[in-house]
Parts: structure tokens; C-alpha cells; sequence
């Protein structure tokens, strides 16, 4: 039988040892991914009498690793683990049957995932595609109208294999995808309806760690500075409220909730510097006013904070 996009599949596991190979266990759901190979040479500029094109035996390659976005439909089962990842600590779980897993951001020190792919061919069969010591430098969880909630994410790999076995898949037994029909927002504790909304988290991981070593392979991406939190409210223009925050520099809190029959999540984001609305007329109709924002620190709160119910009762 002829492989087709329908054999694609995905799976992590939870490295004990940055770069080292852990065989996946935990499968999802995926929209798209776009990981490749990054890959530079060494080649000699020598010239030799009568030598046209550079010589063959002067060049050699190095393996830089691999990187791109992967893109999920948010549900409320079997998250946790890549969640942990994007804020960069474990969680605190509590409760039980429905558990509420709390993230808070983290350095990230030590976390890093294997990631096989399962990429399909014309032949009929799978061949699994592995990135070892994955680190997740940022990710935006975005909501758009008669959508569902989307988690794309940019990873960064420290080299992939392709001599691994294809793991078994095995997914939850039942998933609930968090949509716009379950999502309300507000903003200084007044609601807000947008029509697009998201959030972005950067981990600020310093990528380029090469070293002349016996290693041509980066050493782990740390953590270089603050990380950035900000986000995008597209809504209508309907009075100076929000407008008045803006223009007073109002730090506000702004939460996200995605409340699910099965389980929810709520995103709490308490300081935020508004940076919109900012209407402007340009086609006929209702205006528009989007509004960015940036998440900041009172030195009391957590600057954001994602409380996670599901029926997991681990990562």
C-alpha cells in the first residue's frame, strides 16, 4: 500500500541528557511541521593550475543542527508535556480526576526533548526522521474566528538521525480541541471580543553555541536575558475606553479563558502595557482597532501564567 499524508505522525519524549536520544512515548495530533537539517561547509578558496571549479577534496560538511515550526490544534489532553517546554519549568499538578497542571515561566536548564517524525514515501512505507536535544525557542497560541486554537512552535535541534526505528503511536483516548466558541477574554477585567487574538512567548535562548571541539554540535541553548511576552487583540472600534488605557500607559491584566466540557485553560497575564487601539480609517464599514500588548512584571505576580484542567494526571 502507497504511504500518504494520512501516515504522518509525531511523537516526544523527555531527554534525561541534552542531545541524547530518548525513544518517543507521547504522540499528537499535528497540523503541519517544517524541521530541517541546517548544514554548512568548509571549503578551501586554493587554486591549482588548470582547476576550474573548486576542488572536491577540499570541502566537507558540518552539521549545524535543525530547526523549523511545528503547528498543533490545541486540545486539553496530552499538552502538558509541550507546555512545560514552551514556559520552560515543569508544572505544579494538583487535584484529581480533573488536574490542574500550573505553568509558570522557567529557565529552561535541562529540558529537552527527542522528536521523531514519521515522514510517509510514494513506496508504502514510513521512515522516522529523529531530532535530538529539541529546545523550544518560542511559541504563540493564537485564536482566529471558526478556528481552533492554535500552538505553533519553533524548535531548535541539536542534530537529527535517521538509522531509529518508527515508534508505535498511541494517542490519548479522548481529545477535546480548544476553539474560538469556547474562548472569552478580558482586559483591565472587562470583556473584550476580539475577532483574532494570540500570545507569544520567546524563550530568549542563546542558539549559536559552537565551540572549536571535537564536536562540531552546539552545546545547549541558554537562557541570555529577559524573555519576551507580548500578544495581538484584533477588535472593533467602539470607544475610548480601551483607547483612554493606552494613551494613559494603564497596566492592565488580561486574561484568556478557554473553558471546555472536559477540562479548560486560562492564561493570566496580570501586568500588560497597552500599545493600540489605534483606529485608523481604511475601507468603508466598522473600524477596526488592533490592539497589541506586552506583558511586563509588577514584582508581585507571575507574569503569565497558564493553568492547564485536564484528565492527565501527569506530564
Amino acid at each position: 500500500m502507497t504511504a500518504t499524508l494520512l501516515d504522518n505522525q509525531i511523537g516526544f519524549a523527555e531527554e534525561s541528557t541534552y542531545g541524547t536520544r530518548v525513544a518517543p512515548t507521547r504522540f499528537l495530533d499535528f497540523v503541519s511541521d517544517g524541521i530541517v537539517r541546517n548544514e554548512t561547509f568548509r571549503a578551501s578558496a586554493g587554486l591549482r593550475k588548470g582547476q576550474k571549479v573548486q576542488w572536491s577534496g577540499n570541502q566537507s560538511a558540518v552539521n549545524k543542527g535543525a530547526a523549523g515550526p511545528i503547528t498543533f490544534d490545541l486540545g486539553l489532553n496530552g499538552f502538558s508535556m509541550i507546555l512545560k517546554h514552551l514556559f520552560g519549568k515543569a508544572p505544579v499538578i494538583a487535584g484529581g480526576p480533573a488536574y490542574t497542571h500550573t505553568f509558570t515561566l522557567g529557565d529552561g536548564l535541562g529540558l529537552a526533548l527527542t522528536t521523531q517524525i514519521g515522514k510517509p514515501t510514494p513506496a508504502g512505507t514510513v521512515q522516522p526522521h529523529d531530532f535530538l536535544g529539541c529546545k523550544i525557542a518560542d511559541g504563540t497560541i493564537s485564536q482566529a474566528l471558526d478556528a481552533y486554537t492554535q500552538l505553533q512552535l519553533t524548535v531548535d535541534a541539536n542534530t537529527d538521525q535517521t538509522n531509529q526505528p518508527l515508534a508505535t503511536a498511541s494517542y490519548p483516548a479522548a481529545q477535546e480541541l480548544l476553539h474560538d466558541g469556547l474562548l472569552g477574554i478580558t482586559v483591565n477585567s472587562t470583556e473584550f471580543d476580539p475577532m483574532t487574538a494570540d500570545f507569544k512567548i520567546d524563550r530568549n535562548l542563546n542558539m549559536g553555541r559552537y565551540f572549536m571541539r571535537s564536536s562540531t554540535l552546539k552545546k545547549e541553548p541558554l537562557w541570555q536575558g529577559l524573555s519576551p511576552v507580548s500578544g495581538n487583540l484584533q477588535g472593533e472600534f467602539l470607544d475610548w475606553t480601551t483607547y483612554t488605557l493606552f494613551t494613559g500607559n494603564a497596566i492592565v491584566p488580561i486574561v484568556f479563558t478557554w473553558t471546555g466540557s472536559t477540562g479548560s485553560l486560562v492564561v493570566t497575564m496580570p501586568a500588560c502595557r497597552l500599545e493600540g487601539p489605534k483606529p485608523v480609517t481604511s475601507k468603508s464599514g466598522i473600524l477596526d482597532a488592533p490592539t497589541p500588548f506586552t506583558v511586563l512584571y509588577d514584582r508581585t505576580n507571575e507574569p503569565i501564567t497558564a493553568v492547564y484542567t485536564t484528565t492527565d494526571s501527569a506530564i
